[in-house]
């Protein structure tokens, strides 16, 4: 048997299980299996020049799907959200907020820093009945959510001396 008729009868006796209507899918797939039969053969012409069984062609491709499968990186993508994580309980819906006392407002000890969370909360310095303004913003440390733009700036006027 001729080299490309041997190759191909090796690429199709443990073909990846792969479908797909777009041809360049399955043209990827076709030369995975061909890499994997090549890197078999190598494989085992230094296996019988090392005087040592070889592995045979399923064992072979069995070992190269689970080392893709238990691939884990190592480190994780550090970016500027992840470095600046920090964990703020928001209060569950219909529930209030606690507003922190006048003392524990203006603790000077404290790093009182705007926090950025994904979900909207009622403004707790400048929303009345009448007119509710909903902001991003909250106080790590007083955990409650405050205005913080050009228009409004209650976090400000809500950490000021009284």
């Amino acid at each position: 048997m001729g080299g490309i008729d041997k190759s191909d009868m090796l690429v199709h006796l443990y073909k990846t299980p792969m479908r797909a209507r777009r041809y360049y899918m399955r043209l990827f797939g076709y030369i995975l299996d061909l890499c994997i039969c090549n890197s078999w053969i190598w494989c085992k012409r230094n296996c019988s020049a090392m005087k040592s069984a070889p592995m045979s062609l399923k064992d072979f491709c069995l070992d190269i799907y689970k080392g893709a499968i238990s691939y884990k990186k190592v480190t994780p993508k550090v970016t500027r959200t992840s470095l600046a994580r920090v964990v703020v309980p928001l209060p569950k819906r219909g529930q209030r907020a606690e507003v922190p006392s006048v003392e524990k407002r203006q603790d000077a000890t404290a790093l009182h820093l705007p926090h950025h969370v994904t979900m909207r909360q009622t403004c707790k310095y400048c929303s009345h009945k009448g007119a509710i303004h909903r902001s991003r913003w909250m106080c790590e440390v007083c955990k409650v959510s405050l205005c913080l733009s050009d228009v409004r700036n209650c976090y400000a006027d809500f950490h000021k001396n009284l």
